[in-house]
């Protein structure tokens, strides 16, 4: 079948497939990256919220977690796949400088840009708030099936950051 598609341009896209392009993209899934308990300051979504539109149910919670800090964010991990046999799934550990900080929420390869990627919370140790600035600074490993593997981190979507090839 795949190969009689070639000539149509058929392409894969299983649930897998799509999930590799939801997390190219920085899209994130309610149940994994998005819960009742996580704000949308600590899933990168606080540029998507207006303080000034009007009260709001989640508004002073919001308001209190940018004065005094919140204490998880969510990255985005590749994995190069020439490191080895591994498929990260999800709730894998994520390790920075060494020590345990998070997990993963989602994990697929992505196609478009050849690598593993993985989503997941990081916390700062100690109990303190986390900033961006200490995210993206330090060395991170995802472990895989008991393995330790490099991982770089971004914030923002992997994938046409600027969405410039979404066509609506």
């Amino acid at each position: 079948l795949i190969e009689a598609g070639k000539e149509f341009g058929l392409k894969h896209a299983g649930m897998f497939a799509m999930d590799g392009l939801r997390l190219e993209k920085g899209y994130k899934w309610w149940g994994a990256e998005l819960d009742a308990h996580t704000s949308p300051l600590e899933a990168g979504l606080g540029e998507l919220v207006d303080l000034n539109k009007g009260e709001f149910t989640g508004k002073t919670a919001i308001m209190k977690k940018q004065r005094e800090g919140i204490y998880k964010m969510l990255g985005m991990f590749t994995l190069n796949p020439q490191d080895g046999q591994m498929f990260p799934w999800g709730k894998e550990n994520i390790y920075r400088n060494g020590e345990l900080v998070g997990y993963v929420t989602s994990a697929a390869f992505g196609h478009t840009i050849g690598k593993h990627i993985c989503m997941g919370y990081v916390k700062k140790c100690g109990g303190e708030p986390i900033t961006q600035d200490y995210l993206l600074d330090g060395k991170y490993e995802i472990e895989v099936a008991g393995e330790h593997y490099q991982a770089e981190i971004s914030c923002g979507p992997l994938y046409d950051p600027r969405s410039l090839k979404i066509n609506m």
